[in-house]
């Protein structure tokens, strides 16, 4: 996913409310959820103070950049903000966000806590190939907010919220949290418990991800809030970094490896190689500019005609570059999907035909066919009835091609 320069204002309410409060707001379910350490457990009364010892002084842990590339577009993130580099001690503070819309059970946050402490020992696997030894030690925390995160307005809040965490606003959350547990970074995760696209973000209070129920990006955003860029923006560098680090983490969320431009962003290795400067000097002409258009064109809102997307080339509505409502998707492989869409995904009425002659008319959810819906093959057999998660659930009608009812 991508580090866009959008503000999500609510995951800063969200983060006060919970950094300023572990352990002394009633409300707060606080979840035990260490990750290869056992968690200390300080005392937080002093967690917002305001004293010499909750002001950090930034020490740059990497060395400086040469002179050739200190304005670098690709660069200008690194050890730069609360999240310095990763390495040493990390100490994630993983929020399971409930608002008016979604909640966490305990089993949905059991499972979403397997998929973190497996994306953070891939992470620690990324990082030994580099020589270097991370120690995750996760602290997971509930907390409740009223109405809705997407309708929330932070103007009306953050005032009293900070004032009742006891933190202000020229506080930097991430480095007041590494000085009060000890530790050497900690990323702050704000997960909801519904469909969305996941992102990093960075401003003046806090560097934070916004996770979704699938956790899915936990890893590559992981790497953009110590500094690391992706390489889908623009078009140029994507191209390029298809050929050069096609495998990379920072290319597809699913990448296998951590290229040798990001091992050198997050602080991996002191050494740019003959192959990460190649890459640098065929993209010196980036500017920031260029990334935020390209990023602004993604994100539009609205009709689109024939817009190119990863899996094919898709006509209707998009919201925030996200395929939402009625439209239209014909897919590289020759399959084509026509109806609603909700966060990106097949959800409401419509058909899928594939590319084998087969087709499906009726309810989707997830992706998934659901609710009443009839299967036809291409060799004219059908079969109808009420679906759940891809599956036949109850009852249900087969037909054959010549008009014979089972």
């Amino acid at each position: 996913m991508n580090r866009k320069k959008i503000t999500l204002p609510l995951t800063i309410i969200i983060c006060v409310i919970v950094l300023g409060c572990i352990g002394i707001a009633s409300g707060f379910d606080k979840d035990a959820g260490p990750v290869n350490t056992t968690t200390t457990n300080p005392s937080v009364a002093v967690f917002g103070q305001q004293d010499e010892q909750t002001t950090k002084t930034i020490i740059n842990r990497q060395p400086e950049l040469p002179v050739a590339y200190r304005n670098h577009e690709l660069l200008q993130q690194r050890s730069n903000g609360g999240c310095e580099t990763l390495t040493g001690t990390i100490k994630p503070i993983i929020i399971f966000v409930n608002d008016s819309t979604s909640v966490w059970t305990e089993s949905d946050k059991a499972n979403y806590k397997n998929k973190c402490n497996s994306a953070m020992s891939n992470i620690k696997q990324d990082a030994a190939k580099y020589g270097h030894t991370l120690t995750f030690n996760a602290e997971y925390i509930s907390v409740t907010i009223p109405g809705s995160v997407e309708t929330t307005e932070i103007t009306k809040l953050k005032k009293s919220i900070l004032s009742n965490a006891g933190l202000n606003t020229h506080d930097n959350v991430n480095d007041m949290v590494e000085q009060k547990y000890g530790v050497d970074e900690a990323p702050v995760f704000f997960c909801f418990n519904k469909n969305g696209r996941a992102n990093a973000s960075h401003n003046n209070d806090i560097e934070y991800v916004i996770l979704y129920k699938d956790c899915q990006g936990f890893r590559h955003e992981m790497y953009h809030l110590f500094g690391a860029v992706d390489y889908y923006y623009p078009d140029d560098v994507k191209d390029l970094a298809k050929k050069m680090f096609a495998d990379s983490v920072m290319l597809a969320d699913d990448g296998k490896n951590v290229d040798e431009l990001t091992a050198y962003t997050v602080g991996w290795t002191d050494i740019l190689s003959a192959k990460t400067k190649d890459f640098l000097d065929r993209t010196a002409h980036v500017t920031a500019d260029d990334i935020n258009n390209a990023i602004a064109n993604e994100m539009y809102t609205g009709y689109v005609v024939d817009r190119k997307m990863d899996t094919g080339v898709y006509t209707g509505y998009l919201n925030d570059g996200v395929c939402e409502g009625q439209g239209v998707l014909r897919y590289t492989n020759g399959d084509e999907y026509s109806g609603n869409w909700k966060n990106g995904m097949l959800d409401g009425q419509g058909t899928y035909s594939y590319s084998n002659g087969d087709v499906y008319t009726g309810g989707w959810k997830n992706n998934e066919f659901d609710g009443y819906g009839v299967y036809t093959y291409a060799d004219g057999q059908k079969k109808s009835g009420n679906w759940q998660n891809g599956e036949m659930n109850g009852q249900c009608t087969y037909s054959d091609s010549n008009g014979g009812v089972y």
